[in-house]
């Protein structure tokens, strides 16, 4: 989470100096682009990689497989067809997936007969992504190889046993996955914070909507937030449909004791998190299928105002093209006490300032106030 406090950055002037741009139009019409705080709707690619082929040997199956990890569709259905009836039902795609390097990628049969087969795998990870959504990158380019048993069926050579999770290269696991963030309150539910995860694109706002409904806070985090769904509240639908940019978030019946800024708070978390994948604009919510009439809590965004904060000859404030934008009932008290150091709140409405004589005073819209006026204090 980011800091909702601004550093003062003492200037003496403002200069913007655009030397040899070769390019850059200086006429023309002013296009409109993303703002500082929107997210470019990033397409989905969907890949379908290629089932089983006849006469495959034991390491073409394993690597089919490997590759089909890439297509995530009917919950990764293809990957599937390389596998017995019963090692359809205890695979878990959903447990992870190691990214690697695709070149340092070896497949190698262990032991082989005539109609059981051990292929290993050994792997270049970079990363992996567990079955919450959390991305951790990998400081050593060694992992334990992975262990698949075949055997020969009439249709061919098909697994018998596979690790859970899924392998991608790095450079797939760039279309396939996607950062989303979950959005979780400070503990005094003013704030909504980021949780970032990593999901298939497909399918996104269903895992996003059980992630958060169904899940917790990464464990770095928990302590510093809190959820509006507790743990007797799970999603009630397996998907989240998502209309004409609405997501519909069925919950299930134990939702119905939850009074009316409980459920307007879940909506929130719901609109915030939703909105990452750049395709819901908003969410409908509903108990057991019966839509209900509720209202996003308001909340306040963690994002800091990207622009310079600074003392000019012109007075306190932001830069906006050369200009000091002041800050009302702020700007002028804190010229006035020469200040060597400022530290705004994030609302823009209080200062924290080492003045010029060494003490800290409050600045706001009632006044300066001093805070501390001992010798040798720190800037705030």
């Amino acid at each position: 989470m980011r800091r909702g406090i601004r550093s003062l950055v003492l200037v003496g002037a403002l200069t913007l100096a655009l030397v040899g741009c070769a390019g850059l139009p200086m006429t023309g019409a002013v296009h409109e682009g993303l703002s500082s705080t929107a997210e470019p709707d990033v397409p989905d690619v969907q890949f379908k990689p290629n089932g089983p082929q006849v006469g495959a040997t034991p390491e073409q199956i394993v690597d089919g497989f490997l590759n089909a990890g890439s297509g995530p569709a009917g919950g990764w259905a293809t990957a599937r067809e390389f596998l017995t009836g019963t090692a359809v039902d205890s695979w878990r795609p959903d447990a992870g997936a190691t990214v690697d390097v695709l070149s340092a990628r070896s497949i190698a049969v262990a032991s082989s007969d005539q109609s059981s087969a051990t292929v290993t795998v050994s792997l270049s990870p970079t990363a992996t992504v567990d079955g919450e959504g959390a991305y951790t990158a990998v400081a050593e380019a060694a992992a334990p190889p992975l262990t698949f048993t075949l055997t020969k069926l009439p249709a061919g050579w098909r697994i018998t046993s596979a690790p859970n999770g899924i392998v991608l290269d790095q450079d797939l696991f760039k279309s396939v996955f996607r950062a989303y963030s979950l959005m979780y309150y400070d503990p005094t539910w003013t704030f909504l914070v980021p949780d970032v995860r990593w999901f298939p694109t497909l399918n996104a706002s269903t895992r996003i909507a059980a992630a958060l409904i169904n899940g917790q806070p990464s464990p770095w985090l928990a302590k510093s937030v809190v959820s509006a769904f507790p743990e007797t509240v799970s999603l009630g639908s397996p998907s989240v449909p998502v209309v004409n940019g609405v997501a519909q978030v069925d919950l299930k019946e134990s939702a119905l004791t939850s009074d009316q800024t409980t459920l307007s708070r879940m909506q929130a978390q719901l609109a915030d998190s939703l909105a990452s994948t750049g395709q819901v604009t908003s969410v409908t919510l509903s108990i057991a299928g019966s839509a209900l009439d509720v209202t996003p809590a308001p909340s306040r965004d963690t994002r800091v105002d990207s622009r310079t904060l600074a003392l000019t000859a012109k007075g306190f404030g932001f830069i906006a093209a050369g200009q000091v934008d002041e800050l009302p009932g702020v700007s002028a008290a804190v010229v006035a006490l020469s200040p060597r150091s400022v530290e705004l709140s994030d609302d823009r409405t209080t200062a924290a300032v080492l003045a010029g004589n060494g003490a800290v005073t409050r600045v706001d819209a009632a006044g300066p106030a001093a805070l501390d006026q001992r010798a040798g204090l720190i800037a705030p």
